[in-house]
């Protein structure tokens, strides 16, 4: 019985040919403000896409709040801890909310009932 005889094992190994890239030009020429908005603005005709991104919201970084201690009478605490579960919030809401109503000045950043991230 005659086989085949085997594939060149080398054959497999050899790399494929690279493509040789442009070389970027020696030296950029900068543009003006004017040129960039005109060739933008040809680009834009010639593929109509949106080229102006929101004005950026301005971000609020609230202050680190600090951790207090208090002790209070274990009614008061099931009292507190009642409103919270009948008002799907947190014992901090629920005592800046007080404190906002004595007329303390709080940032409406603070009063947020589950302290999640208002969505905007």
């Amino acid at each position: 019985m005659n086989k085949p005889p085997l594939p060149d094992i080398g054959a497999d190994l050899e790399g494929r040919p690279r493509h040789k890239l442009p070389s970027a030009p020696a030296a950029a020429v900068e543009q003006t403000d004017d040129q960039v908005e005109a060739n933008t603005a040809q680009m834009t005709r010639r593929w109509p896409v949106v080229t102006r991104a929101r004005a950026a919201e301005p971000k609020i970084t609230p202050e680190k709040l600090v951790p207090i201690q208090i002790n209070i009478p274990d009614s008061l605490n099931q009292q507190l801890a009642r409103a919270c579960f009948e008002q799907s919030c947190t014992k901090t809401y629920l005592i800046i909310k007080g404190l906002a109503a004595e007329g303390f000045d709080i940032d409406p950043i603070y009063l947020s009932p589950d302290r999640r991230k208002p969505r905007g």
